[in-house]
């Protein structure tokens, strides 16, 4: 007899002609936010927009973005109490994020630039691992 012991595994019984249960998901929400506070209502079509915190700031002014100032036609996230004045950031009602927007073409210009600079690591990478013998993983990258 060998040291090796076979685990059964029981069946699934399912009635006959019903069909398996479907799993549902959730809509996709943001990870950072409140789904459904977090809109902006006012925008100007050909605009994106965006609520950004304090921290990446900085990297959307490089990409282009530009701060909305309150004004008669500004965009406003749906939360807005009205304690401003003319000419201040638009700001979310927690005052933690500020309200971005960038034309349409240039986001999707960035987007683009983004995807193909991933794109190209991603073949170097593999490249590397199949030189040095190794196996490229998607996921983990670099395997040796």
């Amino acid at each position: 007899m060998s040291d090796e012991t076979e685990t059964v595994v029981p069946k699934v019984r399912r009635k006959p002609g019903r069909k398996p249960k479907l799993r549902r998901d959730p809509d996709p929400a943001p990870i950072d936010g409140d789904y459904q506070n977090d809109q902006i209502t006012n925008k100007q079509p050909g605009w994106d927009y965006g609520l950004v915190s304090p921290r990446l700031r900085g990297r959307y002014i490089a990409q282009g973005w530009q701060v909305e100032r309150y004004g008669p036609d500004c965009a406003r996230p749906l939360w807005d109490y009205g304690e401003h004045k003319d000419g201040d950031e638009v700001r979310e009602m927690n005052g933690q994020l500020t309200l971005m927007k960038i034309p349409t073409e240039r986001r999707e210009r960035i987007t683009q630039r983004e995807r193909q600079w991933h794109t190209d690591a991603k073949a170097a990478l593999k490249r590397t691992a199949e030189a040095t013998g190794g196996k490229f993983n998607q996921f983990r990258g670099v395997n040796f």
